[in-house]
C-alpha cells in the first residue's frame, strides 16, 4: 500500500531537515504556491533540479534523514550488492569549491548487518584499504572511506557506462574483437593490481564497466586479497579452505578449493571465464547450487566456445580457453601476457555515446529503472544527535472523531426506521 502524502508543512519541514534545499528557499516555494499540495511541491522542486525524484519520493514517505552522509547528498541508487547499496551523489564541499557537481559513487553499507554482522565490517574497512593501494586508469578510483553519521560509506569513482552483464543481458553477446578489446583492459587493471600485491578474486562481468567510450574498468575490491598478509581470526572475512568466497560462476578451480591459496594466474582464470560468458551470453557452467558449479569448476572443461558461437575464431577461442585450463601452470602466466594475447585480436573501441556524467543523472532517477532499488527497505537511520519532526499524519483526533461521526449515523437511521414503522 503506498502511504498517504504527508501535508504540505511537514513535506517543507522534512525538505528543510534532510540539508538538500535552504529552509529560505523552501519559504519561497511555499510562498509562490500557497494553496500547493506536497506532491506538487515535489513536482515543482524536480522540476526546478533542486530534488532529483528519489529524493522527492524519500521526502513524500517522510524519510528525510536518508539523504545526507557526511558531505554527500544520495541522488539516487545505482545498485547493490552483498556488502550493501551503491548510490549515485553529489559531494557538497567539492561542488561548492569548484563551482560545480562533483558526482560519485557512494557504497553504503547497511547499519543492520555493521551492527549483526562484523565480519562485513571488517570486509568493508579491507575494501577501502585495498582500494587505496591501487591507482590504474582501468580500475574505479577509490576516493574516500570511512564512518560518518554512523554510516560506513566508501566514495568512488562514478563509472559511466554499462557493465559487460548489462551489455550482454540486454543487447546479447559481444562481438569477440569488442570483447578482446575491453578485457584486455581489464586485463591492463589487474596486472595493475597484481604489481601492487593484490588478487582481485571476484573478477565477473557485473564487475567490468564499459565506458561510453569502449574501454573497460575493474569494480569492487570487496573481495580483494594480499598474498601473505595477516589473516584475521574469523576465516569468514578474508576466507579459507573451509570458507570459500568469490563468484562460483567465475571462481577458479583452485579458490573454489582454498580461497587463500591463490596467485595472479587465478584473475586470469576468472578473465577467461568472464570472456566467455561475454561472447556466448552464458557462464562457463550454467545451472546447477553453488556446490554443483565448484565440482565443476575444479573437474569438468565447458561447451566449446565454437559450439556456442561460430563467429569466434578458432586462435582466439585458444586463448580463452587456455585462460581457462584447470591446472594454473597451463595457464598465461601473468595478465600482462593474456593482455597481449587479446590485443592480438581487439577492434577499435565501440563508442557508446558522448553523454556526460550529468546526462546519465536523469536515467538513474527513474523508478522504472530499478524498481527494487526504489524500495523503502533501504535502511539508513537518523543521525543520532537529531530529534525527527512530528509524523506527518492526521490528527490524534481524526480517527476517534470519525468513528464517533460513524457511529451516530448508525444510530439516526435505526432511530428513522422505527418512526417509520
Amino acid at each position: 500500500m503506498t502511504p498517504a502524502d504527508p501535508l504540505p508543512s511537514s513535506f517543507l519541514e522534512f525538505a528543510a531537515n534532510s540539508k538538500l534545499i535552504e529552509a529560505a528557499e523552501l519559504e519561497k516555494l511555499r510562498a509562490r504556491m500557497p494553496t500547493a499540495t506536497a506532491r506538487e511541491l515535489a513536482d515543482e522542486l524536480v522540476r526546478t533540479g533542486d530534488l532529483t525524484q528519489y529524493q522527492a519520493r524519500k521526502l513524500l514517505h517522510g524519510h528525510w534523514e536518508r539523504l545526507a552522509i557526511g558531505p554527500y547528498r544520495l541522488l539516487a541508487p545505482l545498485g547493490r550488492g552483498g556488502m550493501g547499496t551503491v548510490y549515485l551523489a553529489r559531494d557538497v564541499r567539492l561542488s561548492e569549491e569548484l563551482g560545480d557537481d562533483v558526482l560519485l559513487a557512494l557504497k553504503i553499507l547497511p547499519p543492520s548487518a555493521a551492527r549483526d554482522e562484523p565480519r562485513l565490517v571488517a570486509r568493508f574497512l579491507r575494501e577501502i584499504d585495498m582500494g587505496k593501494r591501487v591507482d590504474h586508469p582501468n580500475i574505479a578510483k577509490t576516493l574516500a572511506g570511512g564512518e560518518a553519521d554512523g554510516i560506513n560509506y566508501l566514495a568512488l569513482e562514478y563509472v559511466t557506462g554499462r557493465t559487460v552483464r548489462e551489455l550482454v543481458r540486454d543487447g546479447g553477446r559481444l562481438a569477440f574483437g569488442e570483447a578482446a578489446r575491453v578485457f584486455a583492459d581489464v586485463a591492463a587493471g589487474l596486472a595493475h593490481m597484481h604489481s601492487r600485491g593484490l588478487i582481485h578474486r571476484d573478477l565477473k562481468p557485473a564487475n567490468v564497466m564499459v565506458t561510453p567510450d569502449g574501454h573497460g574498468k575493474v569494480l569492487d575490491l570487496g573481495l580483494a586479497y594480499a598474498p601473505g598478509e595477516p589473516l584475521p581470526e574469523d576465516h569468514t572475512i578474508v576466507g579459507s579452505s573451509r570458507y570459500i568466497v568469490g563468484t562460483m560462476d567465475y571462481i577458479s578451480p583452485e579458490q573454489a578449493q582454498n580461497a587463500i591459496g591463490v596467485d595472479a594466474r587465478s584473475d586470469v582464470y576468472s578473465l577467461g571465464c568472464s570472456i566467455y560468458f561475454s561472447i556466448t551470453g552464458t557462464p562457463p557452467f550454467p545451472g546447477g547450487s553453488s556446490l554443483d558449479k565448484i565440482r565443476r569448476q575444479r573437474k569438468l572443461k565447458p561447451v566449446a566456445l565454437s559450439e556456442l558461437n561460430e563467429a569466434v575464431p578458432r586462435k582466439f577461442a585458444k586463448v580463452v580457453e587456455q585462460m581457462m585450463e584447470k591446472d594454473p601452470d597451463d595457464r598465461p602466466a601473468t595478465a600482462e601476457e593474456a593482455r597481449e594475447l587479446l590485443l592480438l585480436f581487439a577492434t577499435p573501441p565501440l563508442h557508446l555515446g558522448s553523454r556526460t556524467v550529468r546526462d546519465r543523472v536523469g536515467e538513474i532517477d527513474d523508478p522504472k529503472a530499478h524498481p527494487d532499488l526504489w524500495s523503502e527497505d533501504v535502511e539508513l537511520p537518523a543521525p543520532a544527535a537529531t530529534t525527527p519532526p512530528p509524523a506527518a499524519s492526521r490528527p490524534k483526533w481524526v480517527v476517534p472523531a470519525a468513528a464517533g461521526g460513524v457511529l451516530l449515523a448508525i444510530l439516526a437511521i435505526v432511530a428513522m426506521v422505527r418512526l417509520l414503522r
